[in-house]
């Protein structure tokens, strides 16, 4: 019968109580080198920042003017290079009497080109100059939102968009609308959070959409929304410290009504323009 070493069985029972802090100490070096790992690259992100956003901004760059050239004008592309190339005057006759759309672009397109000239891509590099600055003002919506971070990635994002890239090579008016949105987003959050007290930001906010409203009509549901935000989300907004008594209030409503109103005036014209246009076909 084999004898029981007691030295033998206490040291198997205090190897099994040691063992148990240790492997509990290394658990707990291991998720703390972890976080240090994750907080060590949150730290090189943020500090990377601006080369972060430069890179960003090549991107935008390259993916806006390579082969902007290479093809030919397509149909629409073809009609906005001959309406403008007519006289601002005659521009502006046609959009009110003949065409549903509002004139902004055309006229815009009408100097570039006299600048540029006509080739494919002088015709599209409009629309691919104001696609570039688009990515510059979701940054800063993002920023204005959030922080510096959320604005350059959703910046990366827009910037890799396939949609905005493609409408950014096309010689049509969709990037300016893009930008027009941006820009009337941008200065809604601004005048909202400026205590009732910039009246430049009111004419910025103004001018802003009526660039929105005058590029396409579809402008108008741009404005709708910040409205709609406006009306439904307004406790949210207080508590949130987005706009401060009744002179915010009044410096928002004032900007938001008159550029809505003078932005009708063309809708209505478009409208009439639309129906004569069908009943003479």
């Amino acid at each position: 019968m084999a004898t029981l070493d007691i030295s033998q069985i206490m040291g198997k029972q205090f190897g099994k109580h040691m063992e148990k802090p240790h492997s509990v100490l290394s658990n707990v070096s291991s998720d703390s080198m972890n976080v240090n790992t994750q907080q060590g690259i949150l730290w090189r992100i943020g500090r990377n920042l601006p080369w972060f956003g430069l890179a960003v901004l090549v991107l935008a760059v390259f993916t806006r003017l390579f082969a902007l050239g290479k093809d030919s004008l397509w149909l629409d592309e073809a009609y906005q290079v001959v309406a403008s190339s007519n006289s601002w005057r005659s521009i502006l006759q046609t959009c009110i009497h003949m065409d549903t759309h509002p004139p902004l672009y055309y006229l815009l397109q009408h100097f570039w080109m006299l600048v540029f000239g006509q080739s494919e891509a002088a015709v599209r590099s409009l629309s691919a100059c104001l696609g570039i600055v688009s990515v510059l003002l979701v940054y800063l919506v993002g920023r204005e939102l959030f922080d510096r971070r959320t604005g350059l990635i959703a910046s990366f994002l827009l910037t890799i968009s396939l949609m905005s890239i493609s409408i950014s090579q096309e010689g049509r008016p969709y990037s300016l609308l893009m930008l027009g949105t941006l820009l009337s987003f941008f200065f809604f959050i601004r005048i909202l959070r400026a205590n009732g007290s910039s009246k430049r930001l009111a004419f910025l906010y103004i001018l802003a959409n009526l660039i929105l409203c005058y590029t396409h009509i579809y402008g108008l549901f741009a404005l709708a929304s910040q409205w709609f935000y406006f009306l439904c989300l307004g406790k949210d907004m207080r508590k949130r410290k987005l706009y401060y008594g009744p002179r915010g209030l009044l410096h928002f409503l004032a900007s938001h009504h008159g550029s809505t109103l003078l932005a009708l005036v063309f809708s209505a014209k478009a409208y009439m323009a639309s129906i004569g246009y069908q009943n003479h076909r």
